[in-house]
């Protein structure tokens, strides 16, 4: 991503800064495409775009100070259409330091084209949000980002542009639903469901 951050009151340390009141810069991530296969296909054609289905132009609408930077487009559920299930690796992984990319959702098997930064470990996330990649390189700029929050606030931080660096080709194997369920039931987010086995 390359992000553009406006408002606020004042420079954007170790990145490029356009005016006293603006700052951005690039954050680079890698994929966890074995462990979250769903959520990282997602986000790779959202990054690469087509069409409406881009990160381009979004904004990050909701920032908590020392919790998360929160982006996505609202105008598209997926790159499948509508919403997607939860890949069992990426419940697995567990929010435990800062720059993992999660995935936001409105309960189980609900993931869409939104998802988190988190800037700080977030236990309670886990086993609820897949987690399917991380920052590897522009942590500067996603602590800038949630700087906005506490520090500078009424600034706006927005995606300029979106790309894919590496194992850009689309995954015509990864779908959007699974194929096999949990037998048993068990309470997630506080619902009760059959998780996805696949």
């Amino acid at each position: 991503f390359d992000v553009r951050i406006v408002g606020g009151g004042g420079a954007v340390p170790d990145v490029a800064v356009d005016g006293p009141s603006a700052g951005g810069g690039r954050i680079e991530f890698i994929l966890y495409a074995q462990e979250s296969p769903r959520a990282s296909e997602n986000f790779k054609r959202m990054c690469v775009g087509n069409g409406k289905f881009t990160f381009q132009g979004m904004s990050f609408y909701r920032i908590i100070d020392k919790f998360i930077d929160q982006s996505g487009n609202h105008h598209v559920g997926s790159v499948w259409g509508g919403s997607f299930d939860d890949d069992p690796g990426g419940l697995k992984l567990k929010h435990d330091r800062p720059g993992l990319l999660s995935a936001a959702n409105s309960g189980p098997d609900t993931n869409s084209g939104h998802f988190s930064i988190v800037v700080a470990p977030a236990p309670h996330l886990d086993t609820g949000y897949t987690i399917f990649g991380e920052v590897v390189s522009g942590m500067d700029v996603v602590n800038a980002i949630n700087t906005l929050d506490k520090l500078r606030p009424g600034g706006r931080a927005t995606v300029e542009a979106a790309g894919c660096l590496a194992n850009c080709a689309p995954r015509d194997d990864v779908q959007p639903k699974c194929k096999t369920r949990a037998t048993e039931t068990r309470k997630v987010q506080g619902r009760p469901m059959k998780q996805c086995i696949d």
